[in-house]
């Protein structure tokens, strides 16, 4: 899957819209993070706070999308 350009990629802003795009919880996404390599990213600076793209988490839940081995987020 080709991941589009930066300007026209839909972000989601906050574990609240992550969830509510799986149509999940927020705690089964933070257990995901951990466990399952969800792609969320974090703001520099703010650990608490963070975001996702949502073509990654489509390749993601489809099984296209990969972590590099030295942890960065690979589409």
């Amino acid at each position: 899957m080709a991941i589009s350009s930066p300007a026209s990629r839909h972000c989601l802003h906050g574990w609240k819209q992550i969830a509510r795009y799986f149509g999940l919880n927020e705690r089964t996404m933070r257990r995901w993070e951990q466990t399952r390599q969800l792609p969320v990213r974090r703001y520099p600076g703010r650990q608490s706070s963070v975001f996702a793209y949502e073509d990654e988490l489509e390749a993601w839940r489809d099984g296209t999308f990969q972590v590099s081995g030295d942890g960065s987020l690979n589409g």
